[in-house]
């Protein structure tokens, strides 16, 4: 055991130690015009991340919260709007918020999972409700969230969310360390090379 226990932890501290605490991805889904994009409004440096898509290819422009919202519908079947992203360093989201809105005959629960895991779930509003999840995930640098929607009544029936925001930090990738094997193999074959040049040295 270290004597020094402080220390490792300073060491092993250094290693994980978040180098930036910032909004990863924003998604406001309206330009400065108020024109519908289906674009990231805010993305942070290193990570990368598109339009999203839904099972169903209904995704279409609705009013939102204010100016314009992601929407789409068939959710009676189990429609999913889905989003990846990666990034070129370990992504630690700890935060997602967005605000969501069914019509009357749209879905009445939302789930959201990450990367195929349930992540959290709720119940939809016929009015503009905000959603806050905290997230406790390990740090990748891929992710796919999927926001489906159940229980609707109607294959018309339609459900929104906008102002959606992913926060967390980016940590550095963590140094490969060789496993105790390789480092035994590599010191026997060094060892091995030694003692056949001093071999060599005395004949």
């Amino acid at each position: 055991m270290s004597h020094y226990p402080w220390l490792a932890a300073l060491v092993v501290g250094s290693l994980v130690a978040p180098v930036q605490a910032d909004t990863l991805l924003a998604y406001s889904f309206d330009t400065s015009t108020s024109a519908f994009i289906n674009a990231p409004s805010e993305l942070a440096a290193g990570v990368s991340a598109g339009a999203w898509t839904d099972l169903d290819g209904t995704l279409t422009s609705f009013t939102g919260n204010p100016g314009r919202a992601l929407g789409a519908k068939s959710f009676h079947d189990g429609n999913s709007i889905v989003l990846s992203l990666s990034a070129d360093t370990a992504l630690l989201p700890t935060r997602i918020n967005f605000d969501q809105q069914a019509s009357a005959s749209g879905p009445r629960d939302w789930s959201l999972t990450i990367n195929g895991r349930p992540i959290a779930s709720g119940l939809t509003s016929t009015s503009f409700g905000a959603v806050t999840l905290p997230l406790s995930l390990s740090a990748q640098r891929v992710f796919e969230l999927a926001l489906s929607g159940t229980g609707a009544s109607s294959s018309v029936g339609t459900w929104r969310i906008d102002n959606f925001r992913l926060e967390g930090t980016q940590v550095p990738a963590p140094v490969p360390v060789p496993p105790p094997v390789g480092l035994l193999a590599s010191g026997l074959v060094w060892l091995r090379c030694r003692a056949g040049q001093q071999r060599q040295s005395k004949a």
